[in-house]
């Protein structure tokens, strides 16, 4: 995992259809173009973590990335392990992700 953090680096998160997977995992990554794709299971966690981010902390993203995230939420709703992961954060750090809260 740690090699493919460091893979990803500051890449931008995108849709790379027909992509070879890297090392072995559902983790793709255009070194030409500096994207990457991650693994469908994880995308919706990705895109919440961002907006959650951007919201949060007036981190600025592109058009193309926002749109991209909000696919993302909504073609992977949160799970039930996401939910409760949140409920607990929130309970420490003493408010929610309103990307995670408004999925019913």
């Amino acid at each position: 995992m740690g090699l493919l953090n460091q893979l990803r680096s500051n890449y931008r998160y995108a849709e790379l259809p027909g992509k070879p997977k890297t090392y072995g995992c559902e983790f793709y990554v255009d070194s030409a173009t500096r994207r990457i794709e991650p693994a469908d299971a994880v995308k919706g966690l990705v895109a919440r973590a961002n907006l959650f981010m951007a919201d949060r902390y007036g981190i600025a993203l592109s058009s193309a990335q926002q749109q991209l995230f909000i696919a993302w939420h909504r073609q992977f709703p949160p799970s039930a392990w996401e939910k409760e992961w949140a409920v607990q954060v929130a309970g420490i750090e003493g408010y929610s992700n309103p990307w995670i809260d408004a999925v019913p």
